[in-house]
């Protein structure tokens, strides 16, 4: 919570911060990741969090990859990229499914 005296007030006024970087489809994400050892598409991602833009869900793969969290596996035998947790995304992921950050 951020205090600012505004002039003109008796109180400063109360502005709520949310520093929440996490996407908010995070979870579901990270989710699938986990269970498909074997990897999944951009497609099955997004079918993943339906409640995710496109762009949303491409922004949190992006950042992951750029973590070193998921691995580009490459073409896949149907012809889309597979994307897949690497040892140190499954460990960060699954401590979070564990210990929710608040």
């Amino acid at each position: 919570m951020w205090r600012v005296g505004v002039p003109g007030t008796t109180h400063p006024v109360a502005l709520s911060h949310v520093s929440e970087r996490r996407s908010p489809s995070a979870g579901a994400l990270a989710q699938a990741l986990l269970d498909a050892p074997a990897g999944l598409t951009f497609a099955e991602l997004l079918a993943a969090a339906p409640e995710a833009a496109p762009g949303e869900v491409a922004a949190w793969l992006g950042h992951a990859l750029t973590e070193g969290l998921v691995d580009d596996a490459g073409t896949g035998p149907e012809g889309a990229r597979e994307f897949r947790l690497r040892a140190r995304g499954r460990r960060l992921l699954s401590a979070r499914r564990r210990h929710p950050v608040h």
